[in-house]
């Protein structure tokens, strides 16, 4: 009887966006880097089809033989594993709180904002820290895997999202030196007090020159905007907007 069993060989490796390996270890599903090189890649593997006779019998029986099978077994399981490169990649949540106070409406429009390094203590940079800290130099780039949006306990005047936003919300990081600001996620009438997952929109590709050096040193500001919801501008209310992101580093 004839056996086929399959061992993996390395392929010439790939950018992440061309990668379809499951989610590493240390965070979920990786934000994808579209068209920025770096050295977060994944391997490609082609299979190696082999037979492997378990009954013909040699001078040393048949074990000899089911060895080979064990071993390509272990092989090709050996070439998954290395082939995900998860230890490419390192994710971490960071929470960036804003307040928003009913004296803060203009026109209609919920605006606040803070340099993400001024959040108590300093998340965003224990996150590169990290990260270079795994990687052993700076990481290249850097991804939003996900964002949420959680109204927190310390709100006054306000019990419920509803009450503070109508309409879209939107999140951005904005880079104080350039002027530039790059939506980073969004999500339409939220509702309750969260945790509410919104759609992330970043696209870290879009950060070019100084832009990029800046978000790498945590150089920006977290933007949060919105319509106010009908009541929220005479309510004296303080909404504590908590909002966390997953962060992806890539080496």
């Amino acid at each position: 009887m004839l056996i086929r069993t399959s061992s993996q060989t390395s392929a010439e490796p790939w950018v992440w966006s061309g990668c379809g390996c499951s989610a590493p270890s240390t965070g979920p599903l990786p934000h994808v880097f579209p068209g920025r090189r770096s050295e977060a890649r994944c391997h490609s593997y082609s299979h190696k089809v082999a037979e492997v006779d378990v009954t013909r019998r040699t001078d040393e029986g048949l074990i000899p033989n089911m060895k080979n099978i064990a071993l390509a077994l272990l092989l090709s399981i050996a070439g998954l594993a290395a082939g995900c490169g998860g230890h490419n990649l390192f994710s971490a949540p960071v929470g960036v709180n804003l307040h928003a106070q009913s004296g803060d409406v203009s026109s209609g429009t919920i605006t606040q904002d803070k340099l993400i390094t001024n959040q108590s203590g300093n998340p965003y940079s224990t996150f590169l820290a990290n990260a270079r800290a795994k990687f052993g130099k700076d990481p290249s780039d850097v991804g939003v895997g996900g964002l949420t949006l959680f109204l927190g306990a310390g709100s006054t005047g306000v019990t419920k999202l509803e009450q503070v936003f109508t309409g879209q919300v939107d999140v951005l990081f904005l880079i104080p030196a350039s002027g530039n600001s790059f939506s980073v996620g969004h999500v339409v009438n939220p509702t309750g007090t969260g945790p509410v997952n919104l759609n992330v929109d970043f696209d870290s590709t879009k950060l070019l020159g100084s832009d990029h050096l800046a978000l790498m040193a945590g150089n920006f500001r977290v933007v949060i905007r919105g319509s106010a919801a009908g009541g929220f501008a005479s309510q004296n209310a303080d909404a504590d907007l908590q909002n966390t992101f997953t962060f992806n580093a890539a080496q």
